[in-house]
């Protein structure tokens, strides 16, 4: 197992192939400025903000995944606002669980009577802290 997204089993196996690519995390602090007439403002620190994480997720029938179903289970837990746990390699990514902000859906193969084949989704992650 390579990790999990929820529900998700992301794996490799002779069996099935359910995989991601171009993982991506954004981490950033904030800060109020301060202005002075006359002078460069002065910068103060307020916080860190909730962390981000992007991937594209590939789904592919010939590798044994229903990619509609697994778009599913993505668009419940996005539609159930459902904080998730995300881990890879057994290590829980950021502060453990995580809600879906966004999916952007492409669909690569579609076969006979409109069953979907093939798709990639790129699923964009906030840091959910409790």
């Amino acid at each position: 197992m390579v990790g999990t997204l929820g529900s998700i089993e992301f794996s490799v196996s002779e069996d099935m192939i359910r995989t991601f690519r171009d993982l991506s995390f954004t981490h950033s602090a904030s800060y109020a400025e301060h202005k002075i007439i006359g002078r460069k403002g002065l910068l103060e620190f307020t916080g860190l903000n909730a962390s981000t994480c992007s991937m594209k997720i590939f789904l592919d029938a010939q590798f044994g995944v229903n990619p509609a179903e697994e778009l599913q289970t993505l668009y419940e837990a996005m539609n159930a606002h459902e904080a998730i746990a995300f881990t890879l390699g057994g290590q829980v990514m950021g502060g453990g669980l995580w809600v879906i902000e966004t999916l952007n859906e492409t669909h690569s193969i579609i076969g006979a009577g409109g069953a979907l084949l093939r798709a990639e989704v790129s699923v964009s992650l906030k840091e959910y802290v409790e």
